[in-house]
């Protein structure tokens, strides 16, 4: 599904959302949600939201904290705050994931 047009938090909103392309069109998809889903969970583990300069890698901690020691916590970030939407993971992965699969 797309949405055309700027919506949700800068911190929380995907680079594709937020910077406008030389049309002036900005195009919110499913991939742009597992961005912001990563950036809320970036700040619920590193009490800020990630840089929204989106200065790769866009899901290393800031300077003054250590990573977060789950891996699977890790491998979430890794995947969900990467810059271009075709290389992020899709919900289904998401879902899949040891860190948001329920058993």
């Amino acid at each position: 599904m797309f949405r055309f047009g700027r919506t949700g938090t800068v911190p929380y909103s995907a680079p594709e959302v937020t910077q406008v392309s030389a049309f002036h069109i900005t195009l919110n998809s499913t991939t742009a949600d597992i961005w912001s889903w990563g950036a809320v969970l970036y700040r619920m583990t590193y009490n800020v939201s990630p840089d929204h300069n989106y200065t790769p890698p866009c899901y290393r901690p800031p300077a003054d904290q250590p990573p977060a020691r789950d891996p699977h916590l890790l491998s979430v970030l890794r995947h969900t705050l990467v810059l271009h939407p075709k290389e992020r993971p899709d919900a289904l992965w998401l879902a899949r994931h040891p860190y948001t699969k329920t058993s």
